[in-house]
């Protein structure tokens, strides 16, 4: 079985719930949590998690969506990176 880790982070700020509501919203996507981290300083919440995507039953696209829409929701900040976004593009400067 091949995985695909896909980094989430979420920043806000700190309420009830958050956690949970991330979560579930991937489990029922068919998304499995392989790490998660989270903190609150200052009233600040911060999240990074890391999920295998390989085996979701929706889009990146769908997914990305429906993140953005609850993070609207719960008024803190969602970012999705597929492994696709983090590949590095190989460029050379030549300079005379």
């Amino acid at each position: 079985m091949t995985r695909e880790y896909t980094e989430i982070t979420v920043i806000g700020g700190d309420k009830t719930g958050i956690v949970a509501k991330v979560t579930n919203l991937l489990f029922e996507r068919g998304i499995n949590v392989e790490d998660i981290d989270q903190a609150v300083r200052d009233g600040v919440f911060r999240m990074t998690l890391h999920a295998d995507t390989a085996e979701m039953v929706c889009t990146k696209a769908t997914l990305r969506d429906a993140l953005a829409e609850l993070g609207d929701e719960m008024g803190v900040d969602v970012q999705v990176r597929f492994p696709a976004d983090r590949e590095t593009k190989r460029i050379a400067v030549l300079v005379t």
